[in-house]
């Protein structure tokens, strides 16, 4: 499975991160890139930062300079790491779940894991069928409505399809002793708390 780090602007964790993976810098995140040997790209246009970006992106866009480079990296890389996007502004936070769905939905068999400053683990998955090692609680998450299948986990009781409605409270506090799977129709996040 091919890998790389997608840094962010905030507090990353150098403790967790795989510094010999290419390494992508979003906009204010070229400030980490001092810490970095691996080769190193970084996308912007430049409100969070006074360094020149490799892909300069035009303020007047559609989209984050964020979702830029997921965008850009989802073809490459079939796992993207992501550091320094946590602690933020609300609302930038929010913003970035739904643009990694969304954007899973157009490629499948992908991964994004988004590292929080405290050590947690959101894991973004387009995947349709993916088993999981886990021992404790975790809570699942979906954008759209879809049919899930959970296997090995306390709810439900008899591993039986249920339906994940949006950004609801269904899929939290759910708990694994150790491997559980998830069968999907789209893609969700998985967060181990």
């Amino acid at each position: 499975m091919k890998k790389c780090n997608l840094i962010g602007p905030l507090k990353i964790n150098h403790s967790i991160i795989n510094f010999t993976l290419d390494s992508y810098f979003v906009d204010g995140g070229v400030a980490h890139r001092r810490y970095f040997n691996s080769p190193c790209l970084s996308f912007g246009d430049g409100d969070s930062s006074k360094s020149n970006m490799d892909v300069k992106l035009n303020a007047e866009k559609d989209v984050s300079d964020t979702l830029y480079a997921l965008n850009d990296l989802k073809n490459n890389f079939e796992l993207i790491y992501m550091h320094g996007f946590d602690g933020g502004r609300m609302s930038h936070q929010i913003a970035i779940i739904g643009d990694i769905l969304n954007m899973l939905e157009s490629k499948e068999d992908r991964m994004v894991h988004f590292f929080q400053s405290n050590t947690n683990k959101w894991i973004f998955s387009s995947f349709r069928e993916k088993s999981y090692q886990h021992c404790g609680q975790f809570s699942l998450f979906s954008l759209k409505k879809q049919k899930i299948q959970l296997k090995n986990a306390r709810f439900p009781k008899e591993d039986e399809e249920f339906q994940l409605n949006p950004i609801c409270s269904h899929g939290i506090s759910n708990q694994s002793e150790s491997i559980f799977s998830i069968k999907a129709q789209l893609p969700y996040l998985l967060i181990f708390d």
